[in-house]
């Protein structure tokens, strides 16, 4: 349903067009073992390079380039998006 508001789609417009879904128990699931959002060893220097424009044409935003006190949340993606915002805008 907010899904369907956000694109003033009716439900059934939206499961006509569903390709497939899926639900996951992040708990049990093997690969994730209730695992969110973490680090890897030296993806600092990924992150950075990430985090840069390209060419002051195409910039990235969300958790993945995100550099403060809270990664791997919805905090860290807004305040991303924020920063590529206002270089944006110069």
């Amino acid at each position: 349903e907010s899904l369907g508001h956000l694109f003033s789609l009716e439900r059934g417009a939206l499961r006509g067009a569903l390709v497939h879904s899926a639900i996951l128990d992040w708990e049990d699931a093997p690969s994730i073992r209730g695992g969110y959002s973490f680090e890897t060893v030296g993806g600092e220097t990924e992150r950075a390079a990430l985090a840069g424009p390209i060419e002051d044409t195409l910039f990235f935003a969300g958790e993945a380039v995100y550099n403060g006190p809270v990664p791997g949340t919805v905090e860290a993606a807004f305040s991303s998006g924020i920063t590529v915002a206002e270089l944006i805008a110069g």
